[in-house]
């Protein structure tokens, strides 16, 4: 079970991941050029731009709870 300390860590880690995966893409489509990402979803930058802070905190996440909740 996870307690109120791993859960704010996690909180904490998972934010600023977030944020620092949405400037990770941007960068990327910036040196590329391109606006949208994709025109599945048009209007919003594309799918990369709809899942962009997950690219990041979805393989941490995963390393903290098997690394450090699980161990």
């Amino acid at each position: 079970m996870i307690n109120g300390t791993h859960a704010l860590i996690l909180g904490v880690i998972i934010g600023i991941v977030a944020q620092l995966s949405d400037l990770v893409e941007s960068v990327i489509k910036r040196d590329a050029h391109v606006k949208d990402s994709s025109q599945m979803v048009p209007g919003h930058g594309g799918v990369l731009d709809r899942m962009d802070s997950f690219i990041l905190t979805a393989p941490i996440m995963y390393y903290y709870v098997v690394w450090v909740i699980l161990r």
